[in-house]
């Protein structure tokens, strides 16, 4: 009963049919050991135990077993290590436990899991994840890390011989198997993941059939100098994991961020309820490019170990709870785009990020951050003290902070810059002339902030503006007549302020305009007739000008769109107005 021995020996949760073989089994093994005098013990069978919730995905358990000598590397061809067991009484023809220990090493020797965890306790995500390894290998017709023609084949059958060696390339597989299979189990605490994103996951144990799991050729050929042939390999090795909004839940294993992995180039776990730290063994991910942690619980610092990810160009930690500052060393990275917005970072913003001068999109908006904008977002000084701008960046958002101090003047050098938004801080001064450089700006946001002095006539020179906000400041002075020329402009947002002189009829050109709100100011004179030519116009509020009077022009009472006009009806004439104040 060798055969039946082995498999159910290995096997917790044993079905009855096999029950039933090794009871036939040992029985007759029993009568031949009596009738010829042979000694004989009895196989001691472990209790079934009842399947739990997720049995249907968590491979059967097994007690586990003391590890045997360990794998020694064995450099057979130039580009290729295998690693091969040295017998041990343990593991002589006994397939489970041979399969067991070679796995077992090959993920002990990659530091990623510790002897402890599988000795501490055998029900636990990491020696699910190894069961689900050995039953893998234990099935080489269809094992794609242990197959016949795969160099590492235990078997059970008598007439095949048992291959103890591991090459490189199969232990590369059976870390990146046994990591991703540690993260299913680890975010599965409470329930499973959606049924659609778990699709092919511990299906096989080629990951690349996973959904979410993307895959590249990636070894180099192996010559096989006894057989005189150029061995292309036909495996592939995991080069992206796309596992948003899968329904993770709980930890992110450490045995995700491993040198199994090291040719990862996308990680996109964003969208999920992740809490926990990010692990500072994510520094292996040396060729990782995108890294999108967003929109989870991840709580604790962000690593500074992230500026050892040399390739990286994205990087998505927003809508988290992160705390600490930004670290100073991202500076010395070639980021494209950098988000961290919505958490609870405080401290000041680095200078060394002005060293980011490929960078395309900065989003440290709804944090705590303090001080002032650094001069270097638009300049940096090198050895030779050279000036390099921020030539590259489009997005710029600090809102929501607590940054104070004038917007710097070195602003206007980021002439590619499209969106800034600079809303709910504590900034003070007058708005730079320089900022009318912004040719390519379209949208500016300023409002909440304690902005004094009056615009620069350059406001007006920014002609592919579409959303214009400088509500709740200080500013004073005229409304500049050349806002006539932002011809693409969609809402003129004023309130709030101290803008004094008449409304310039200059605004009705602004042919595109859907809001126009010029309430709370000190504006004086009547409304131009001009305005009626707005006819997209939507929402128009002119009320909290004690000094705007006279008659409300018959134009604007026909604008067809217009849905909300508020003004000073006990100083003004109106016959449409929708509310008086």
């Amino acid at each position: 009963p060798d055969h039946w021995k082995s498999t159910a020996s290995n096997n917790t949760t044993a079905s009855t049919n096999i029950m039933d073989k090794v009871k036939e089994a040992e029985a007759t093994a029993l009568a031949v050991a009596t009738k010829n005098d042979l000694p004989y013990t009895p196989l001691n069978l472990p209790p079934v135990s009842a399947p739990t919730q997720l049995d249907s995905f968590r491979p059967t358990r097994s007690p586990v077993i003391a590890v045997p000598a360990p794998i020694s590397p064995d450099k057979g061809t130039e580009s290729e290590t295998t690693y091969t067991v040295i017998d041990d009484e343990s593991t002589e023809n006994d397939p489970y436990n041979m399969t067991r220990a070679v796995i077992q090493r090959v993920i002990l020797e990659s530091l990623i899991t510790s002897i402890e965890t599988f000795q501490e306790d055998d029900d636990n995500e990491q020696n699910w994840a190894l069961e689900f390894l050995i039953s893998d290998c234990l099935d080489p017709e269809n094992s794609y890390i242990c197959g016949k023609n795969e160099g590492f084949y235990p078997g059970i059958e008598e007439d095949i011989a048992i291959e103890k060696t591991v090459t490189e390339e199969q232990a590369v597989l059976i870390l990146q198997t046994y990591a991703l299979a540690v993260l299913y189990y680890t975010t599965t605490p409470t329930r499973e993941w959606n049924e659609e994103a778990s699709e092919g996951w511990l299906e096989s144990s080629n990951v690349c059939d996973w959904k979410g799991i993307s895959c590249k050729h990636d070894f180099e050929p192996v010559y096989a100098a006894e057989a005189d042939l150029l061995l292309n390999s036909k495996k592939e090795i995991v080069s992206a994991m796309h596992l948003s909004d899968v329904g993770m839940d709980g930890s992110l294993p450490t045995e995700l961020c491993s040198t199994a992995f090291e040719r990862l180039e996308i990680l996109d776990l964003s969208h999920n309820g992740l809490g926990t730290l990010i692990p500072e063994e994510i520094g292996f991910f040396t060729l990782l490019q995108d890294l999108n942690l967003s929109e989870n619980f991840l709580t604790g610092t962000i690593p500074s170990i992230l500026a050892k990810l040399f390739e990286l160009d994205y990087l998505s930690l927003s809508s988290n709870f992160l705390t600490g500052t930004i670290p100073s060393e991202l500076g010395i990275l070639d980021l494209e785009t950098i988000w961290l917005n919505n958490n609870f970072l405080n401290g000041t913003i680095p200078l060394e990020l002005g060293n980011l001068n490929s960078v395309d999109v900065i989003d440290f908006s709804k944090n705590s951050l303090s001080g002032k904008i650094p001069d270097t977002f638009s300049r940096t000084y090198n050895n030779n003290g050279g000036i390099g701008h921020l030539t590259t960046i489009t997005y710029l958002n600090l809102a929501e902070n607590s940054i104070s101090g004038n917007i710097p003047t070195q602003l206007g050098t980021m002439q590619s810059l499209e969106e800034l938004y600079l809303q709910k801080n504590s900034l003070t001064g007058v708005l730079p002339e320089e900022m009318g450089r912004l040719a390519q700006l379209t949208d500016l946001h300023l409002f909440d902030n304690y902005l004094t002095g009056s615009l620069p006539k350059s406001s007006g020179d920014l002609n592919h503006l579409i959303e214009f906000d400088l509500s709740r400041n200080a500013i004073k002075g005229p409304i500049p007549a050349s806002f006539g020329q932002l011809s693409n402009l969609e809402a003129l947002r004023l309130h709030d302020n101290r803008f004094e002189n008449t409304i310039p009829s200059e605004l009705g050109l602004l042919v595109n305009l859907t809001s126009l709100l010029l309430y709370e100011n000190s504006l004086t004179g009547t409304i131009p007739a001009t305005l009626g030519n707005l006819e997209d116009l939507i929402l128009l509020k002119v009320n909290g000008n004690q000094d705007l009077r006279g008659d409300m022009p018959s134009s604007i009472c026909q604008l067809q769109y217009l849905e909300e006009f508020l003004m000073d009806c006990h100083v003004f004439k109106c016959t449409c107005c929708d509310t008086c104040v």
